[in-house]
């Protein structure tokens, strides 16, 4: 059996996953469209892809795990993520980002997507990681809103993800071809030395 294997979501595809978890409305610190911005900072954040597991290597954050397409902190949002341990499901991911947009605003900051590094303008520069997706944001969710998306949509993604998996489960471990390798070679090893 393989391990789990990476789908890359499309910016379409993060933008219908937005707008079924119920994002909507305009960032007050920014003007944008939430889910323009939301797509932006999930492609800023993990490219799109569901398996993305990003390990902070600095600050008072070392060490600590963010999980999917929009990278769910688990130092701040372990909890959330405990309750829904299938964080790599993009639809389930787009939930638990809208739980910590939903706190956010409800704990008084302007901006539901404050929680979210990407979203922070760096003062050298005077931009934030996700402006560099916007052109591609807008794109998807302008698509998105002229042509009524499907709804097997959802179930196209769900399916890739899943038949991505079973295809990965069904390929070797290759830990296991390495380890006969290995024991080829030693036993060839050992019938040089002996005879």
């Amino acid at each position: 059996m393989g391990g789990r294997t990476t789908v890359k979501l499309s910016p379409h595809e993060m933008a219908w996953c937005l707008k079924q978890v119920g994002f909507t409305g305009i960032d007050q610190l920014t003007g944008l469209d939430n889910i323009v911005l939301g797509v932006a900072i999930g492609l800023a954040e993990s490219a799109g892809e569901t398996d993305a597991m990003g390990v902070s290597t600095s600050g008072s954050s070392i060490g600590n795990r963010d999980h999917g397409i929009w990278q769910i902190s688990g130092k701040f949002h372990g909890d959330k993520i405990t309750k829904t341990p299938d964080w790599r499901d993009p639809l389930v991911n787009a939930k638990l980002a809208k739980a910590v947009f939903d706190e956010a605003i409800r704990a008084g900051r302007t901006s539901g997507w404050q929680p979210w590094s990407t979203y922070k303008v760096d003062a050298a520069t005077g931009k934030a990681s996700y402006m560099a997706h916007l052109s591609a944001a807008n794109i998807a969710v302008t698509a998105m809103w002229r042509t009524a998306y499907p709804a097997w949509l959802l179930q196209l993604t769900h399916d890739r993800v899943a038949s991505t998996q079973q295809l990965a489960d069904e390929l070797p471990d290759l830990s296991e071809i390495k380890a006969m390798i290995t024991g080829l070679a030693i036993t060839k090893t050992e019938t040089i030395s002996l005879g």
